[in-house]
C-alpha cells in the first residue's frame, strides 16, 4: 500500500468515526476507567459521568451558578494516524468561555492528547484549566460539605 492510499484510508476512517459518533472512544462504554465510579448522577440531569470527580465538579459548577456543558465538542487532530486522534474536554463553560479537564491521574495517552490539543488549536488550549488532584482537593475542601450529593 503506498503513503497515498494508506493516508486515504486512514482519512476515510476517520470521517466514518465522525459520522457514527464513535471517534471518542469513551462514547458508549459503560466505564472505560476501571478505577472510577462512572454512571449516570440522578441529581445532573441523569447524565453520564465516567467519574464521581466529574460529577462533583458539575455539582461545584451548579453550587457556583456556573454553567457548564459536559463534553460538547471533539477536537480532531489532523494529520495524525496513530494513537489519540481527537480530544473530548470534559466541561465547556459558555458564560466565561472556558474548558475545563478533570485529571485524577496523567498517563502517558493524556499528556499525548493534551500536547497534540496545544498544538492544532492553540487559541482553544489557552482557554484550558486543568483541575488535577491538588485543586480538587481544595475546592472539595471549601464546598462539599455544603453540597448534599457530594461523592
Amino acid at each position: 500500500m503506498t503513503k497515498d492510499m494508506l493516508k486515504t484510508r486512514t482519512i476515510k476512517q476517520r470521517t466514518t468515526k465522525i459520522m457514527n459518533g464513535t471517534l471518542n472512544p469513551m462514547i458508549n462504554q459503560s466505564n472505560p476507567y476501571s478505577r472510577t465510579k462512572g454512571g449516570k448522577r440522578k441529581d445532573l440531569n441523569n447524565t453520564f459521568f465516567r467519574s464521581a470527580w466529574e460529577a462533583n465538579i458539575a455539582r461545584y459548577y451548579n453550587f457556583i451558578n456556573v454553567k457548564w456543558e459536559f463534553e460538547p465538542k471533539t477536537f480532531v487532530f489532523k494529520n495524525i494516524t496513530r494513537g489519540s486522534v481527537s480530544y473530548t474536554p470534559d466541561f465547556y463553560l459558555p458564560e466565561l468561555d472556558k474548558w475545563v479537564e478533570v485529571k485524577g491521574w496523567m498517563d502517558g495517552k493524556s499528556k499525548t492528547k493534551l500536547k497534540r490539543f496545544k498544538q492544532q488549536y492553540p487559541e482553544e488550549y489557552k482557554k484550558l484549566q486543568l483541575i488535577t488532584q491538588k485543586e480538587y482537593n481544595e475546592i472539595k475542601r471549601k464546598v462539599a460539605p455544603f453540597i448534599k450529593e457530594w461523592e
